[in-house]
């Protein structure tokens, strides 16, 4: 009876080819993994910035309707319509707060409010681009002011991830007899 032949020599594991093969595929794997992470990442950081610059124009803009719907008139002899930046004085009841004001400094919306000093409405890392008002209707009944008011991220390094801008146009329209007067104060 003869013994079938085996090949008991045979070297056990990878021949180069498999191994070149595995090698190549695992490090496809890596690099798409890395890629993808690093996409990942970048995209959180950009929605992140997004999302900062929109609370802040958000915020900003609740506290000037606020201070306008406040306001007992509109001081329009020191006020700046039509022009960018522009900036807004505000009549109150209240001598602590009489005059608001409401204006760009520097890259920073502020509001001023009496003696005291202007505080930043906007955190140092985000710069107003746009701020606008307008008193778009002045009729018997009513008064109107609008105003655009746009953030853009400080981005010192011009990383593509880091930019972000938010903007918001607001018009305000209160009735005569409702506590704002948009006439002439002098």
């Amino acid at each position: 009876m003869k013994r079938p032949i085996t090949n008991r020599n045979r070297a056990k594991g990878f021949t180069l080819l498999e191994a070149i093969i595995y090698i190549g595929l695992t490090g496809m794997v890596l690099v798409a993994m890395t890629l993808f992470s690093l996409e990942f990442t970048l995209t959180k950081s950009k929605s992140s910035a997004l999302a900062r610059a929109n609370r802040y124009t958000q915020f900003a803009s609740a506290r000037i309707n606020y201070e306008i719907q406040s306001a007992s008139a509109v001081d329009y002899s020191n006020s700046v319509f039509d022009a960018n930046p522009g900036t807004i004085y505000l009549e109150t009841d209240d001598a602590a707060t009489d005059p608001t004001i409401i204006a760009v400094t520097g890259n920073a919306l502020t509001i001023k409010q009496g003696t005291e000093d202007a505080v930043a409405l906007t955190p140092d890392d985000l710069a107003v681009t746009n701020f606008f008002i307008e008193n778009v209707a002045d009729t018997f009944r009513s008064r109107s002011i609008r105003y655009s008011l746009a953030l853009s991220l400080v981005n010192p390094d011009s990383l593509e991830f880091s930019d972000a801008d938010a903007g918001i146009t607001t018009s305000i329209r209160t009735w005569l007899g409702d506590g704002l007067d948009i006439g002439v104060s002098e």
